[in-house]
């Protein structure tokens, strides 16, 4: 043995082996996580022929810039709703119908119907609205990525409303003057109201914030999604469900 080898050790090989599975494990953990704070119907897909309102892709724009606060939100600005525990997908059927299309919160069934009070005082119901297509916008004035959607919703509100397009927001807190006065300073002119005791939540099993439901002129769902939204989607399931 030379003077130049002799207090040379192999290099362990196990060390190797150890450090490969430290950077196999922390790709399994981290990478999925990155798309998990944005659920989408299985069947969800949006249309690239789809035009969208460049004043709306603008209003969109200018309020995501805004800052965001990092307290309350999962990924992308998305709030949990501690009262729900499963998806629309993991949901199946709300209840037992003689519809034959089934009443429930997948694509392609009945939407479960509700009542909610309005920020009016009066009362409105879902099944009320049949023979129109209708946008159900869960949110909270705490959640950022709720505020920062509305003006595009208002926005494409305003551009779908003479065919016959119905939003209903559903604010997930109790009647509070700080969401009135939020709506009403984005100017907001959609239906609003408050789900007073969590019963319209748990019904639609929203786990995040915002969620929305896209329902046709029928009453069926036709997408929902939890989580932010890109506009571009959100105009394209409108589209869908107004029928041009």
């Amino acid at each position: 043995m030379t003077a130049s080898s002799r207090g040379r050790q192999p290099q362990p090989i196990v060390g190797r082996l150890a450090l490969l599975g430290i950077i196999v494990i922390a790709l399994v953990v981290v990478v999925p996580s990155l798309s998990a704070s944005v659920q989408r119907a299985p069947s969800a897909s949006a249309s690239a022929s789809v035009s969208v309102s460049p004043a709306i892709v603008a209003a969109a724009t200018a309020a995501s810039s805004g800052p965001t606060t990092p307290g309350d939100s999962l990924g992308g600005g998305c709030c949990s709703v501690p009262s729900s525990a499963s998806s629309p997908a993991q949901m199946g059927s709300a209840a037992p119908s003689n519809d034959p299309l089934g009443v429930g919160l997948d694509v392609g069934q009945r939407a479960p119907d509700f009542s909610i009070r309005l920020l009016d005082g009066s009362t409105v119901t879902l099944s009320s609205l049949r023979g129109r297509p209708v946008w159900l916008n869960f949110w909270a004035s705490s959640c950022d990525a709720c505020v920062t959607e509305m003006p595009f919703i208002e926005r494409l509100y305003e551009e779908r409303r003479g065919s016959g397009l119905a939003v209903v927001g559903i604010s997930v807190e109790s009647p509070a003057p700080d969401a009135v006065g939020l709506a009403r300073a984005l100017g907001v002119t959609y239906t609003l109201g408050f789900d007073r005791d969590g019963s319209i939540t748990r019904l639609y099993r929203v786990a995040l914030l915002p969620a929305q439901f896209w329902i046709d002129r029928a009453g069926v769902i036709r997408d929902w999604a939890l989580g932010e939204v890109p506009p571009e989607v959100m105009a394209a399931d409108v589209a869908k469900i107004v029928g041009r």
